[in-house]
């Protein structure tokens, strides 16, 4: 096994150019500006001599002026390291490489000093100048050696870079970033190219491929991209090897199942049993032909179908997918069938307006229409009105008066699909205020307001002398001449709704509205 691990750190050190070969002659200026730090007190270092950055950039390609990356622990990448504050700080230009704030996530980075002791591999990006490396105390096992622990770090304030996404030799994922160049396929494949012969590590391929929820051909082709794009002379060898595992390992998973049914105001809520390595679930109903339609897709373990029709049963089933939408799974060629039962509609507010009374409705799935009744006076529900709406008004009320509602749920023809509330809701009906209008004639000023419901009569005022208002006229129409005022007077009226037997059954407006008489 050791020469296995000796291999894989070969490979990977050809693969993305940790190490470099040649001396650089000569060292950049220092710019302040270019410079990442490390927290070195966050790791708890101790008895050391000097701080080291190493930097290469995953795709392996070379810096930006040609020369290959610096050698570890070259004297090019000895930091600057201030004892006071615990902070080491490295000049970026010193690697030869121009680096940029709008960088992709295309580099690695390693802190060390010179006792042997190191971070784990940190992805960094352009948006990382300035910023500072530290540690939280997190380690956990090394990629390329299972007998050692690593030990991780973040960014203060770039959470788009951090520790790299890698596979150990275990099985064990760790990290969690990976570079622009990279995705989960091609992580995986690095790992089966790696360890193709070696039946004990690939013997865990399944289950790693199911936390990262990847399929077995999202895995074939990136192995064979990478074989292709690496010209290994054992392409095909190491193809039919990873194919053979990953037909072994191919471990059928249960079909999810359909574990509950609920009945609510959106519809009917269908609860999925959770399989273990499905990203997602596709949900399906049978239409009229008996035919499986897809309903939703969802990573969660329920979801809602809103498009049901009250006291109708309807058939489900489900099946697990990947994270890209492939079949993982089966499915329940029968389904599970259940009837959506509607909850009884409910009263959500009752709103006094110059109208009536304003009752709105709280929507109900599978209902088409909403029955709206009020309690006469021996008890007796009466229908109000039918609406598709979700309100309506009740114009014939008494201010001042109390009335009850309910409503119940029907469908296009009229018959009744849900309960109502035969307790009810109850308002009393306040009328508001009346308004007035009003406009000059040759005869005087005419005075005009609007209907107000539960209003028998209108009371008009207008104030006079000595500022004390005085009834002009009671009325049952919706306007009255003022013939008495003369022309060029000044005059100010009010209004206010009384019932039939001539009490006020509203207030009014205590400024009133003035005009100049203009005959």
């Amino acid at each position: 096994m050791t020469k296995k691990f000796i291999s894989m750190l070969l490979a990977i050190v050809l693969t993305f150019s940790m190490a470099a070969v040649g001396v650089v002659s000569a060292s950049a200026a220092v710019d302040t500006s270019n410079k990442i730090y490390f927290d070195v007190k966050s790791t708890g270092w101790s008895n050391f001599k000097a701080i080291y950055c190493h930097i290469w950039k995953a795709d392996g390609t070379s810096t930006s002026s040609g020369k290959d990356w610096l050698a570890w622990q070259s004297k090019f990448e000895k930091c600057e390291y201030n004892a006071s504050t615990g902070i080491a700080s490295y000049d970026l230009s010193r690697t030869y490489h121009d680096f940029s704030k709008t960088d992709g996530k295309d580099y690695c980075v390693i802190f060390s000093a010179n006792t042997g002791i190191q971070t784990y591999n940190t992805i960094m990006s352009g948006k990382c100048i300035g910023d500072t490396l530290y540690c939280i105390g997190n380690k956990f096992e090394s990629p390329e050696d299972s007998t050692k622990t690593v030990i991780e770090a973040k960014w203060r304030n770039t959470p788009s870079c951090g520790p790299r996404k890698a596979i150990t030799i275990t099985g064990k994922i760790v990290g969690n970033t990976l570079p622009d160049c990279e995705t989960d396929a091609t992580m995986m494949a690095q790992y089966l190219i790696y360890h193709y012969d070696d039946a004990e590590i690939t013997a865990r391929t399944g289950d790693i491929m199911r936390q990262l929820h990847l399929s077995d051909k999202e895995v074939m082709d990136a192995v064979n991209d990478r074989l292709a794009a690496t010209h290994n002379k054992d392409a095909k060898k190491i193809s039919n090897a990873v194919a053979e595992i990953l037909a072994s390992t191919d471990e059928k998973l249960p079909n999810p199942s359909i574990s509950k049914f609920q009945s609510t105001a959106d519809g009917l809520k269908i609860g999925i049993k959770k399989v273990d390595g499905v990203a997602k679930y596709r949900v399906y109903y049978k239409d009229s032909k008996g035919k499986w339609i897809k309903l939703t897709d969802t990573t969660g373990l329920s979801v809602t179908d809103k498009n049901v029709t009250a006291n109708a049963s309807k058939t489900y089933t489900v099946k697990g997918l990947d994270s890209n939408g492939h079949s993982l799974t089966g499915y329940n060629s029968k389904g599970w069938s259940a009837k959506f039962v509607a909850p009884n509609p409910s009263i959500t507010k009752l709103q006094s307006t110059a109208s009536g009374m304003k009752i709105d409705i709280s929507k109900i799935a599978g209902v088409a229409k909403y029955r709206v009744y009020y309690k006469d006076s021996k008890g007796k529900w009466i229908k109000l009105a039918d609406t598709t709406g979700l309100s309506v008004i009740d114009k014939n009320v008494t201010a001042n008066a109390t009335k009850t509602y309910t409503v119940k749920g029907i469908d296009s023809k009229g018959n009744a699909v849900t309960g109502y509330n035969s307790k009810g809701w109850n308002a009393k009906f306040v009328a508001p205020n009346p308004s007035l209008s009003l406009k000059n004639t040759k005869n005087g000023v005419n005075i005009s307001w609007s209907k107000i419901a539960g209003v028998a009569k209108y009371r008009v005022y207008y104030k006079n002398s000595k500022g004390k208002w005085t009834k002009l006229a009671d009325t049952t129409k919706l306007s009255y001449l003022d013939t008495s005022i003369k022309n060029k007077a000044k005059r100010t009226y009010t209004i206010r709704g009384l019932d039939k037997n001539g009490k006020t059954v509203t207030g009014y407006n205590t400024k009133g509205w003035t005009i100049t008489c203009k005959r």
